[in-house]
């Protein structure tokens, strides 16, 4: 475990905080602070909320940001990608509309993760001050690809927990039990 913390905490001085506990970084992959000179912020113009799976398909890095307006344009959770951790490339966004199960909501905070051979992907939706934001869920074939949304998982009214936010998904091995947490 501490050794996951390390390679977690060394995703979030990249990139920033997130529940970035997708797989431990490749080894042959890792980047080299002698070889790779960077300075943060390693992406511009803003990149809120990242999460980071490594997809071992085309050994790409790729992460994804809360919605965000970047000056021309609402991106609809913008997606980039990275062969080391340090140059990152905007290949397009997760999604081609608003969601249709509440669509004034802002796409915050998705937690993207490989699982039986498909891209999932948990994200919250709300407005800034909801009282009662919502946890959706989504899928792709492949993290470059747009993602069909499932739409909503629940609604913090839903489930009694006040300001159900920010997702995080864990599988435990030990008992090959499934787990979502979210803070509130």
């Amino acid at each position: 475990m501490y050794i996951i913390e390390i390679t977690f905490a060394f995703l979030m001085l990249i990139l920033g905080n997130g529940c970035n506990k997708n797989e431990p970084l490749p080894p042959n992959n890792k980047p080299d602070s002698k070889e790779i000179a960077f300075s943060n912020p390693v992406f511009t113009p803003t990149f809120a909320d990242p999460t980071i799976l490594f997809n071992s398909d085309d050994d790409y890095y790729y992460a994804f940001g809360t919605q965000d307006y970047w000056g021309s344009s609402d991106h609809l959770v913008p997606v980039i990608r990275s062969r080391d951790l340090v140059l990152w490339t905007f290949i397009g966004d997760a999604f081609t509309e608003r969601l249709i199960w509440n669509p004034k909501a802002f796409i915050w905070a998705p937690e993207v993760f490989k699982w039986d051979n498909k891209i999932f992907m948990f994200y919250s939706a709300s407005v800034w001050g909801d009282s009662n934001p919502g946890i959706g869920q989504a899928w792709a074939l492949k993290p470059s690809d747009n993602f069909t949304d499932l739409g909503k998982l629940f609604n913090s009214d839903d489930i009694g927990v006040q300001n159900s936010i920010d997702p995080c998904f864990f599988h435990d091995e030990t008992t090959n039990k499934i787990y979502l947490l979210s803070r509130h």
